[in-house]
């Protein structure tokens, strides 16, 4: 027979919070930092930039407009390089994402005409825009607060969201060591449980 006691005891158990789960803390900390912004991509998609693009992802990300006439064709073709030494990883828990830092002029349809250029159609090769207040706030979000887009960052940020590890990789940067980073970061399991995607964890 369950004594008074007893039934106080379990009402209390009861009644106190489950223990948090750390990855889905995680998830969620990372959903604020980088925020479910509505983004459009080549294919024309609507998405949430962490929810639907970054989550449970390595990614390797940069800035590019379309209309770019040296270093946003060079990037691109590194990692055009760096796809082909990845094989099948792309599209499997390996994404690219390129933003454009013009959105007014990088409509979906000039994003598709670049990749198709530069080889970049790719499942898992997400090329982004959309209103330009949204596409600065994620560019300012990964380190980008320049003022035009001819002055926008060059550099490629790699990371790997389910462990919340983040790196930033120069711009001279070899397509060798891109595809080497990125399987550095698919093999880290790293615990993240308790660290947040913050600023100062995001180059």
């Amino acid at each position: 027979m369950i004594t008074n006691r007893q039934a106080a005891l379990v009402a209390v158990l009861l009644a106190l919070p489950a223990t948090a789960d750390p990855a889905a803390e995680r998830v969620q900390k990372q959903r604020t930092y980088f925020t479910d912004t509505e983004l459009v991509t080549q294919d024309g998609a609507r998405v949430r930039f962490f929810s639907d693009v970054l989550r449970d992802q390595v990614v390797v990300i940069h800035f590019i407009f379309t209309h770019c006439p040296d270093a946003c064709p060079l990037l691109t073709q590194k990692l055009v390089q760096a796809k082909a030494k990845l094989g099948d990883a792309l599209g499997h828990g390996v994404r690219f994402v390129s933003i454009s830092v013009d959105p007014s002029r990088d409509g979906p349809s000039q994003l598709h005409a670049f990749a198709k250029k530069q080889g970049a159609l790719h499942p898992g090769w997400t090329f982004l825009s959309g209103d330009e207040q949204r596409v600065e706030l994620v560019r300012k979000k990964l380190g980008d607060i320049s003022s035009s887009a001819t002055d926008h960052s060059t550099a490629f940020i790699a990371g790997n969201t389910r462990t919340g590890h983040w790196t930033r990789l120069r711009p001279d940067i070899s397509p060798d060591l891109i595809a080497e980073e990125v399987q550095r970061l698919r093999a880290d399991v790293g615990d993240a449980g308790s660290r947040p995607a913050a600023a100062n964890r995001v180059p």
